[in-house]
């Protein structure tokens, strides 16, 4: 138990170096690179540690949920604010969810193709990659995409948001699962 404050402060220490060396494009990301493999040293040490350690029980288990799950919450909410530097992946959901809406499937057009010029706009299509070619995307992400831009039209924040969420449920998932299973 007395390793888990000190593990979630190296991991937010790993994470604020993270955001400090994420390139501002899809260029240059070796320095990014070399941090984020050594922000996996504090991850390690911490599994290290609870395999090693006996299970607490009683009030002490109830702390170390608490700890790891508001752990994983800080570290994911840092991400939040940060515009994509590494993939611009998050501009062509937003694409897609666009061309949805104005009654085009993105599975059939691509985004270069000219009956949607008149969708063009300075930031969407100009931040998209692999523009010749049609959308990979499964149609569930596609309905998470479409959400995004309904509640909130070509808006990155809202989009990480929406994914944030899902990423907090599928923790709260795994602890449940686990508890079925019998496992700490």
């Amino acid at each position: 138990m007395p390793g888990i404050p000190g593990g979630v402060y190296s991991c937010s220490v790993c994470s604020l170096l993270l955001i400090s060396a994420a390139p501002q494009s899809d260029e240059h990301a070796v320095p990014f690179l070399h941090v984020w493999m050594i922000s996996f040293l504090p991850y390690f040490a911490a599994c290290a540690f609870v395999l090693a350690t006996k299970q607490v029980t009683g009030c002490w288990h109830r702390i170390e949920f608490g700890m790891i799950l508001l752990g994983a919450l800080i570290l994911r909410a840092i991400l939040l604010p940060l515009p994509p530097g590494l993939s611009r992946d998050s501009w062509r959901y937003l694409w897609d969810a666009r061309v949805t809406l104005h009654g085009f499937s993105p599975y059939v057009y691509a985004p270069v193709d000219k009956a949607l010029r008149p969708l063009l706009d300075n930031m969407l299509f100009s931040n998209s990659h692999f523009r010749t070619v049609p959308t990979i995307y499964p149609p569930g992400a596609q309905g998470v995409f479409l959400l995004s831009y309904v509640l909130a039209p070509a808006n990155l924040f809202f989009l990480n948001g929406i994914f944030f969420v899902f990423d907090m449920v599928i923790c709260i998932a795994l602890v449940v699962l686990l508890g079925r299973k019998g496992f700490d």
